[in-house]
């Protein structure tokens, strides 16, 4: 199956069907400064997509599964609860990423206008460590945020699905196993990990090291059994085998730009602004970025941009493996193969090809 997948999309790179995955920028604004987000180093003008803008971008691209997320907190725009039920209406599955801050003020708005999945990104439940990577004085309000959403857990649970993720990464690797007991105490029963971005880490090798160190897979092993024994749904296997590709991009980046990733075939995202990238990655970068073409809601047809010379020979670049494209080398690419084994991914695959 995995083969016949690459098969089929390798051949293509000239000109290939509207994608079946949009990630989608609905603003740049965010309520948060993350140490480790790129976002202080791109939007010195912060914006929102409109509704008008969502609506035609939709109705041209018709993806089967949407992502309302980017450099900025979705719920900052006023309009998102409206792009949920359009999407919805579209029978499109749509999910959205958010640091949970404003959730507490607007429950009542999910369970009227939900999306399908929101994923609620806490990097800890520590006070110290979450205000060592996040914004000092918003630990209380986050923990207010998640009281909400469990007490209101009965009515939510009925209208969409609530996740809890964790970025992985330098400054919490160690303290995901006091988190865990404390996920089921907020009303969570499902966590999702990322391993840290490659760009975003502040000692990539000292990090490198730690990954290699025997008892950090000890450590991972022992956290799915933690896990377990909470009845914690998560994706610890997904990221336990894929730890090794992320040492590798850390230490060779030019091997894993070598390996098939699918993303160019099977998604696209779509910033703010109107610029077109292969996927989120390439604005997780310091400097501009490198997008691949520029689609003007009002002008531009999207077909042309995401097929136009450029996003082209991208695709050719991954298929005959010469070149290494910058943004590609440092990063853990996304295979059919490891599309089917993560549990998100699995929503994804399958929401797409139905």
């Amino acid at each position: 199956m995995i083969n016949g997948i690459y098969k089929y999309l390798l051949k293509k790179t000239k000109s290939i069907p509207y994608p079946r995955y949009l990630q989608l920028e609905p603003t740049t604004y965010c309520n948060q400064d993350c140490k480790i987000c790129m976002r202080k180093y791109k939007d010195k003008l912060p914006r929102h997509l409109t509704f008008l803008q969502f609506s035609r971008i939709i109705d041209e691209v018709k993806p089967k599964i949407l992502e309302l997320s980017g450099l900025g907190e979705p719920f900052m725009n006023h309009d998102i609860f409206e792009m949920f039920t359009y999407a919805r209406n579209k029978g499109i599955f749509i999910s959205t990423t958010t640091n949970g801050i404003l959730l507490k003020n607007l429950v009542d708005k999910i369970i009227m206008k939900p999306p399908h999945l929101i994923k609620i990104s806490v990097d800890s439940l520590s006070c110290d460590i979450f205000d060592n990577i996040r914004t000092r004085g918003s630990f209380n309000d986050l923990l207010s945020s998640l009281k909400a959403i469990s007490d209101n857990k009965k009515y939510l649970s009925e209208k969409c699905s609530l996740v809890m993720q964790t970025v992985v990464g330098e400054k919490n690797i160690s303290h995901i196993e006091d988190m865990i007991g404390q996920i089921s105490e907020v009303g969570f029963s499902k966590i999702l990990f990322k391993w840290q971005e490659v760009i975003s880490l502040e000692n990539p090798r000292f990090f490198a090291d730690t990954l290699k160190d025997t008892n950090t897979k000890r450590y991972l092993i022992k956290l799915k059994n933690i896990l377990s024994k909470h009845k914690v749904a998560s994706n610890i296997d997904w990221l336990i085998g894929i730890m090794h590709k992320h040492i590798e991009s850390i230490e060779k980046p030019s091997v894993n730009f070598y390996k098939d990733c699918i993303m160019p075939w099977f998604g696209v995202f779509i910033s703010v602004d109107g610029c077109i990238y292969p996927c989120c990655k390439f604005i997780f970068t310091k400097g501009e970025g490198q997008h691949i073409g520029c689609y003007n809601v009002d002008s531009t047809d999207f077909y042309s941009a995401y097929n136009n010379r450029q996003y082209s020979a991208f695709r050719e670049q991954i298929i005959r493996k010469k070149g290494i494209n910058s943004i590609c080398s440092k990063c853990v690419p996304i295979s059919a193969f490891d599309m089917l084994k993560n549990s998100v991914s699995r929503i994804n695959i399958k929401q797409a090809y139905k």
